[in-house]
């Protein structure tokens, strides 16, 4: 299967920044983020919008998912149920414009390409972390997109702040740490990962 070359540039993400942290809190696209702003701009002359207009988006939502991840398009929900459950929310320009932008990229880079591609990622994490002494689950027992590790016996410190004055980001739950990265991940994020961690659990510093 395909894997995707890192696809940073459809990101604002910072050269000095390894954002391993997408399950709290995702970065959102360029193209997302420029037509939000459009959405909010529309906001300022309302009588531009035509009443033919006004559900176009919900519906080039419902149509898109469909396509992705297979299904009736009147099963999907835009704010907040299913298409015949469906609220005058689901006519927001200022939020719809955004989802567009992201489900038209994630159907340019099909499902099963960015599964296989993030689980590339995770297994390359998931083995340097072994080394180092963090228990993780078996490879059968993990999803593609994000796992977590129980953190080594003998460490002591605050990892993921330790991680963070680094500008490398991930999150913990009790004494395990969770990986979720994105396809803006590349070789340098996970190279300064590595050995970050090293000197921070092997060294101590």
């Amino acid at each position: 299967m395909d894997v995707l070359p890192s696809q940073r540039q459809l990101f604002d993400i910072p050269d000095e920044v390894a954002y391993f942290n997408c399950a709290y809190n995702s970065p959102q696209l360029n193209e997302s983020r420029k037509r939000l702003h459009n959405g909010v701009n529309t906001k300022s002359s309302p009588w531009e919008r035509t009443p033919e207009s006004f559900f176009d988006d919900a519906e080039t939502i419902r149509l898109l998912s469909s396509d992705i991840f297979d299904g009736h398009r009147d099963g999907f929900a835009v704010m907040p149920g299913a298409g015949r459950f469906d609220v005058g929310e689901k006519c927001t320009a200022t939020i719809l414009p955004g989802a567009i932008a992201a489900l038209e990229q994630i159907k340019v880079w099909g499902v099963p390409r960015i599964s296989n591609s993030l689980s590339i990622i995770n297994k390359q994490i998931g083995l340097h972390l072994e080394r180092l002494g963090f228990h993780l689950p078996s490879e059968s027992q993990r999803c593609p997109h994000m796992f977590g590790a129980l953190l080594p016996e003998h460490h002591g410190g605050n990892l993921v702040s330790e991680l963070a004055k680094r500008n490398i980001y991930i999150s913990q739950r009790g004494n395990a740490v969770r990986f979720a990265p994105h396809l803006h991940i590349n070789k340098h994020d996970i190279n300064r990962l590595f050995e970050t961690l090293e000197c921070l659990v092997i060294e101590g510093n």
